[in-house]
């Protein structure tokens, strides 16, 4: 009985060390972005039968808004504008930009825009890390 016990305790420590070099080989992997971004925009106060078209957004926030992915230096790293019709999903009316491979930063800011009177400016910082725990999706609730 003694040996038995002796043998699952070298084992298990055996396998304890496999696991610790394991755990220590994979945290000294570098993971870069994973990109592409993609900011997903919900129209707040819509459901799932809401009317997305174009003209039930016609001056609102979501006729012409733009979205601007910045580094931390400022440099415009991805641009785009809010289509004008939105598409109707259980979470309301949505629109969805995708901006290519993001690398090279630690975080990005993301810009939503739309020139009016007033301007309206939604402004979202994100790390790497954030974003890579929201699987590079970003969900922004807006009112209209």
């Amino acid at each position: 009985m003694v040996m038995v016990s002796r043998w699952f305790v070298v084992g298990a420590a055996a396998l304890a060390g496999v696991g610790l070099a394991t755990s220590a080989a994979l945290s000294d992997v570098s993971l870069g972005p994973e990109g592409p971004l993609r900011v997903v925009l919900t129209a707040a106060g819509t459901g799932r039968t809401a009317d997305c078209s174009a003209a039930a957004f016609e001056g609102t926030f979501f006729d012409g808004a733009t979205v601007t992915v910045t580094d931390p230096a400022g440099t415009v790293v991805g641009a785009g504008e809010v289509d004008a019709t939105g598409r109707a999903t259980p979470d309301g009316c949505t629109w969805s930009l995708t901006f290519g491979d993001l690398t090279g930063a630690d975080s990005y800011v993301v810009e939503l825009r739309r020139e009016g009177t007033p301007p309206r400016v939604h402004t979202y910082d994100f790390t790497v890390t954030e974003l890579a725990e929201k699987d590079w999706t970003v969900w922004v609730s807006v009112f209209a």
